[in-house]
């Protein structure tokens, strides 16, 4: 992603088992949702965290405010949830969470 070259000091850990079961989703949505999670990430974490998955709200000057209520509404639409926390040291989490 473009915005990695523009931060280099942010690191992307994928946290997932081999024995995680397969789930059924449309693979462009979820890479959808999946860039959104990474962008919003690498550019800023909102300090406002319950209202970052509200259409339309941003803390950025630029921006739409839709990338995090896409993710939602993709995870939504497959049967998941997703949510937001603090990682120890700093950061964010977000977890996706599907039923098999």
């Amino acid at each position: 992603m473009r915005e990695r070259d523009e931060s280099p000091s942010v690191r992307f850990v994928l946290e997932a088992s081999d024995a995680l079961p397969m789930v059924q989703a449309d693979e462009q949505l979820m890479k959808l949702a999946l860039e959104n999670l990474v962008r919003n990430a690498v550019q800023a974490s909102p300090p406002d965290a319950a209202r970052v998955f509200e259409p339309f709200f941003t803390t950025r000057a630029t921006g739409t405010g839709l990338g995090l209520a896409v993710v939602k509404r993709v995870v939504l639409a497959h049967g998941g949830t997703v949510s937001l926390g603090e990682r120890p040291g700093g950061g964010a989490r977000f977890e996706l969470t599907f039923a098999t």
